[in-house]
């Protein structure tokens, strides 16, 4: 005997289906075949299937379709099962298609600067920012989720962390400093009902600079021989001051090796360039002193950092 379906989601002809449907397709008996080819969903009127992620679970003898992005509001929609599905004894379902309805949303999303509160002081200058939706939107851009403080526009990145939470990365925020997030009418919902209550504006001020910088990339890297003419080079997450030879050191044995040092603001590098070229098969040491500080003063490491370096024969 044939397997045969016996539940169906969303059944057949059903109207008003949420646009983040999963289809799903119970059977009578455990089958094989089922897949991306095999169960497909396509808009009416549209040959190839939308994208869609399908898997069947045995144990339940269901298979479940899941759209990769929401579907369109207030369209049809034709859901094909195809014969290649059969049970274990080969014999092949009777293909089947079904069709239904999205809903057809007239309801605007809302959103929220959820972090940093709205009024909220002494927020870090390393805080991003997070806006919340009730609903998948889209036309989020630095213009339509725009953060601006006394100078203008503030540049950074952004990345959704849900389909309905989309974090803002500050580049820079400057310490004791008031700013402003705005959303705008620019941002939408997938039906293009735009923004409830846009601009949504909340406003946050900094404290002062207390985050430590961070030492992002070293040259060499740790552990790896280096040339006897080799430099070494620190990249930093933010501008530096007080490099002197006193907070920038090498040295072996605890006698220092005479070095020149450079620092391009513009770049944050530091840069140690030994003033002769080092003892091949050596091992020196090199130091970071807390007298070395961001602009705030804070310093990489309350204590010294330190780290070898060895030669190459």
């Amino acid at each position: 005997m044939a397997p045969s379906i016996i539940a169906s989601v969303p059944d057949d002809r059903a109207t008003e289906v949420p646009t983040n449907i999963t289809l799903s397709l119970m059977f009578s008996e455990p089958v094989q075949g089922v897949s991306d080819s095999t169960f497909a969903l396509r808009r009416r009127g549209v040959f190839d299937p939308i994208a869609a992620t399908v898997r069947y679970d045995d144990a339940e003898r269901t298979a479940r379709l899941h759209p990769v992005e929401p579907l369109a509001e207030n369209t049809s929609y034709i859901a094909t099962i195809e014969p290649k599905v059969v049970d274990a004894g080969g014999n092949p379902i009777a293909g089947l298609s079904w069709e239904f309805t999205t809903v057809h949303d007239v309801a605007p999303p809302t959103g929220m600067i959820a972090t940093p509160p709205n009024g909220a002081t002494s927020v870090g200058v390393d805080a991003k920012i997070l806006a919340a939706f009730s609903e998948p939107v889209t036309g989020i851009t630095l213009s339509s989720l725009l953060v601006t403080g006394p100078n203008g526009p503030v540049a950074g990145t952004l990345g959704f962390i849900t389909q309905t939470a989309m974090r803002f990365t500050p580049t820079a925020l400057a310490p004791d400093t008031t700013y402003t997030v705005t959303l705008t009418s620019a941002i939408s919902d997938f039906a293009g009902n735009p923004l409830a209550g846009a601009p949504v504006t909340s406003t946050f001020t900094t404290g002062p600079d207390t985050v430590p910088p961070r030492i992002e990339t070293t040259i060499p890297w740790l552990g790896e021989p280096i040339p006897t003419s080799s430099i070494v080079e620190v990249h930093f997450s933010e501008s530096m001051r007080g490099l002197s030879p006193d907070s920038v050191t090498l040295d072996r044995d605890g006698e220092s090796v005479s070095a020149t040092l450079t620092y391009q603001n513009g770049t944050k590098w530091i840069r140690l360039s030994p003033d002769v070229p080092l003892e091949p098969s050596t091992t020196y040491s090199f130091r970071i002193f807390p007298d070395l500080t961001d602009e705030a003063g804070n310093p990489a490491s309350p204590g010294v950092l330190s780290w070898t370096i060895t030669t190459q024969p």
